[in-house]
């Protein structure tokens, strides 16, 4: 069977929260780690890169577009503890997962709607 990266991209990304690494995506391939591995290899990517990837965009995404406590957002994303997903976040993003929120943050029209509607009411 031939390998299709992209296929198993789209798996990493739909099931990023229950993965807990390169084992559950070799698993789902029907193939061993070792072979994941060089098929990845091949295509000049790294399998535990793309995992590590994944979750980092994960977490950009939401904390961008949720409310969710920091910690929350780490386990959304597959850590399973919050201090690794957050010090991962720190080194591929090169900032706190709290400043990528204030910078990031995307703003909802009906929260604006609502903040004019109370500063006119006083």
């Amino acid at each position: 069977m031939p390998f299709n990266s992209e296929e198993v991209k789209l798996f990493i990304r739909e099931n990023i929260k229950t993965i807990r690494g390169e084992r559950d995506v070799a698993r789902h391939v029907g193939k061993s780690v070792e072979t994941v591995r060089k098929d990845f290899s091949r295509n000049g990517e790294s399998l535990s890169r793309c995992i590590l990837e994944t979750r980092i965009e994960k977490m950009k995404h939401l904390l961008a577009t949720r409310e969710l406590p920091c910690k929350e957002i780490c386990f959304e994303a597959g850590f399973r503890r919050e201090d690794s997903g957050a010090k991962r976040f720190r080194e591929d993003v090169k900032m706190s997962m709290t400043a990528y929120r204030a910078l990031y943050k995307i703003k909802s029209p009906q929260k604006n709607r609502l903040k004019r509607r109370i500063a006119h009411a006083y």
